[in-house]
């Protein structure tokens, strides 16, 4: 993946962007008001063969000396590679996946801007996916590198007995 150069999402609303950085189309946005999402405060947009996440840093995103957390950069990494999994298994996004390894180099740090999380998957087969992601600042600088492997799992038609579909895995 090539580096974006400066980001131009509009700070007063950027979640109206039908396109990613690349000028694909984003298929699915996905805000949402539980778990890590909202706590991060991040917006996922997925098109077909990439998917992007972005995010502006606050103060709850900063470690001891004011810099962009390595956790929240981990984070951002493991959730765009996991949703290009699922975009990839399944266009419908109905096949969850689980992180089996996930590697991060760190070549930069921010302490405050918008950051760009893209990922795509690179390969794999009917059970893992191999995928990489890269984060940037705003200005376009390169802040970290990931690649992992991301197990896909298969929903239950089923329920478990209180009405709620379990994931288990397909191997």
């Amino acid at each position: 993946m090539s580096a974006p150069g400066p980001l131009s999402i509009a700070e007063e609303s950027w979640r109206d962007h039908t396109r990613l950085s690349n000028g694909a189309a984003v298929e699915r946005l996905i805000e949402t008001t539980a778990g890590v999402q909202e706590t991060f405060g991040y917006l996922v947009k997925v098109g077909a063969e990439e998917c992007e996440i972005v995010m502006t840093v606050a103060g709850r995103h900063l470690n001891i000396a004011d810099n962009l957390h390595g956790g929240v950069v981990c984070t951002l990494l493991d959730a765009a590679c996991s949703y290009a999994c699922v975009r990839h298994a399944d266009p419908r996004m109905a096949v969850p996946v689980v992180t089996l390894s996930l590697t991060t180099q760190f070549v930069g740090t921010v302490q405050q801007g918008r950051l760009l999380t893209r990922a795509r998957v690179l390969g794999g087969g009917r059970k893992t996916l191999f995928a990489e992601g890269e984060i940037y600042s705003q200005d376009g600088r390169l802040l970290a590198k990931a690649n992992g492997n991301w197990k896909l799992l298969q929903r239950r038609t089923e329920s478990d007995g209180d009405g709620t579909a379990r994931a288990r895995s397909l191997g």
